[in-house]
């Protein structure tokens, strides 16, 4: 009797062991109770505000930013967006900026391009030389002095006009009809004038200068000559009592009824430019007077390190207040197909050879990151954006608030 009691003893202790197992597996399963979280809100550019609800740094103005960090010291979870203040101001920069969302269009098919009004030198007159000879007397002695047609220009004093004078003479007073008129016609060819050649012949006398006569109309111009002394630019090329050759310029009249405007296209924009594109100009002056033409010359080469092409456009009637040097600004209508997204220029850091956007972190609301793009068309206001962003994109408006240039200095 006494050994079945000792057994029931050791089996009800084997059964309370074996409950207590059970019971210690059951609270191990259980999770443990979260620590309570303590919930503040900073400034990613002043850590040491804290404050208990949203709003701006009292300090900068910035957004605050939510932090949790909870009761256990050796665990702090803070909120995402502050991971981005440890990236290179290059790639990542927080704070709140405006945005746009750029679209898809073709930036009314129109490129910008400034220049100037400039006489048409395709109509530049030369006037040369026939004969060897001094210059005895100017009549025109300045840049842009006002020349009119058979105005006197010159009086030259040559010795090879001396010599057909005296042999015109002769043949006169020998009566010889043939020769005379082809001795005549000799000193017509060399530059004498028809008033001149009777007055030799009635008074039988050589003159010892004769006049030139302007057979153009315009303004003076200098002539390009480098052996030509022209350290006075108001002055022209030549001087009284200077020796001159036979053919050479000694001349040039600017026809001014005939005048182009000058622009200067970006290189990057020349691809999209032909030849008969409508242009409507206005000067800085008189910015709602605008004048019609087209591109009509575009130069084959540009030089290696040019950044901008000068193309012309060619003018006939223009208003009496344009002036040649007045500034002026073409509007000049592409025909491309070439649509894309454009942005305004502000939103571009142009870096040398590289362009950078500020596009919005798709999970946060205050961070920004750079991306490179590749650009394309530039207008007055707006940039076309060949790649590096996608509709939906939120891009920062004014790109010139997001970080110092010089920081991408590599």
């Amino acid at each position: 009797m006494k050994l079945i009691k000792n057994i029931n003893l050791v089996y009800l202790l084997l059964m309370m062991a074996f409950i207590g197992l059970l019971m210690a597996g059951c609270q191990a399963n259980q999770p443990k109770a979260h620590s309570q979280a303590k919930v503040y809100y900073t400034c990613s550019m002043h850590p040491q505000v804290h404050e208990d609800k949203p709003g701006n740094c009292p300090i900068c103005g910035m957004k605050l930013i939510k932090v949790e960090e909870t009761n256990q010291k050796d665990t702090v979870s803070l909120d995402t967006a502050l991971y981005y203040l440890t990236q290179p101001v290059t790639k990542t920069v927080t704070g709140s900026f405006k945005t746009f969302i750029p679209v898809k269009g073709n930036a009314k098919d129109t490129i910008t391009a400034d220049g100037m009004i400039d006489f048409d030198e395709r109509d530049i007159n030369g006037v040369a030389s026939r004969v060897t000879g001094r210059i005895d007397k100017l009549y025109v002695k300045y840049s842009g002095q006002s020349i009119a047609k058979g105005q006197p220009l010159m009086e030259i004093y040559s010795p090879e006009l001396l010599s057909v004078q005296r042999e015109l003479l002769q043949t006169v007073k020998d009566n010889d009809p043939t020769l005379i008129k082809a001795l005549k016609v000799k000193l017509r060819n060399l530059g004498m004038h028809q008033n001149e050649i009777q007055k030799v012949t009635e008074s039988r006398k050589p003159l010892s200068q004769i006049t030139i006569f302007s057979p153009y109309q315009g303004v003076a111009r200098p002539v390009s000559d480098p052996a030509m002394d022209n350290s006075t630019p108001e002055l022209l090329d030549i001087r009284k009592g200077m020796y001159v050759d036979a053919g050479q310029s000694i001349f040039s009249i600017q026809d001014i009824t005939r005048r182009w405007a000058l622009l200067h296209v970006f290189a990057s924009d020349m691809a999209f430019i032909q030849k008969g594109d409508p242009v409507a100009l206005n000067s800085e002056a008189s910015p709602d007077q605008i004048i019609n033409g087209q591109v009509d010359f575009i130069p084959p080469y540009r030089m290696e390190n040019e950044k901008t092409t000068t193309i012309r456009v060619y003018l006939k009637n223009l208003p009496a207040n344009w002036k040649i040097g007045t500034l002026v600004r073409g509007h000049i209508v592409i025909g491309h197909e070439d649509r894309g997204l454009y942005v305004p220029l502000s939103a571009v850091n142009r870096l040398g050879m590289r362009s950078v956007v500020w596009v919005k972190d798709r999970n946060s609301n205050d961070v920004f990151h750079a991306r490179p793009v590749q650009t394309g068309i530039r207008t007055e206001d707006s940039i076309q954006i060949i790649s590096g962003i996608k509709t939906g994109d939120q891009i920062v408006e004014n790109a010139a608030y997001m970080v110092d240039s010089d920081s991408f200095i590599q």
